[in-house]
């Protein structure tokens, strides 16, 4: 018996509603992706689902972090409103000339991975300091709850990221100022 489920996504800040989050609802084996959809104003999305049965949900939004993903939810015969919170993730005020270089880890079930080291080499170029070449130098950081992690650096540095237990990596060099994430290290390098 297919059965309206509802879901409700709220700000954890101040409990307002969430509205524009992605919802996909999968089967517990994650082969197949049953519903989908993005919350309304209100922070809610209605979708009908097969009694008895456990599903699981993820939830996505720029900037803001659901925790754990996925979210494992159980209908039954009877309709029901489940309640997901979200945390806004939160960008640091940026000093003119540095760059808050981030970025998120995550397994393979997309939960948050904590607590994971982030190798970051650096070498500062002439023109952001008005001399030669500096020495390079390694920095590492680690992944916090929400699996994010972050560092301001000097404008105009190449940085090296590199995420081993992901094995992942990117090279690149900062803008002189501002925000950029690790994924888009490339269009700079």
């Amino acid at each position: 018996m297919i059965v309206p489920t509802t879901i409700a996504v709220l700000n954890n800040a101040d409990i307002t509603p969430l509205s524009g989050v992605a919802v996909s609802v999968w089967n517990t084996a994650y082969t197949l992706c049953l519903e989908s959809g993005v919350t309304n104003g209100s922070g809610i999305l209605v979708i009908g689902l097969e009694s008895d049965t456990e599903y699981r949900v993820f939830l996505q939004k720029t900037n803001f972090t659901f925790y754990p993903i996925p979210k494992t939810i159980a209908i039954t015969e009877t309709p029901e409103t489940f309640e997901f919170l979200g945390t806004e993730a939160i960008t640091p005020a940026i000093p003119d000339g540095l760059v808050w270089l981030y970025g998120e880890v995550k397994d393979l079930t997309l939960n948050p991975s904590i607590n994971t080291p982030v190798s970051i080499s650096l070498a500062t170029t002439p023109q952001s300091k008005g001399e030669a070449m500096l020495v390079r130098s390694t920095m590492q950081v680690f992944t916090d709850v929400a699996g994010r992690w972050g560092t301001l650096i000097s404008g105009g540095t190449r940085v090296s990221v590199a995420i081993l237990s992901c094995k992942f990596s990117k090279t690149g060099i900062l803008p002189f100022t501002g925000t950029i994430d690790v994924r888009d290290l490339g269009l700079y390098g």
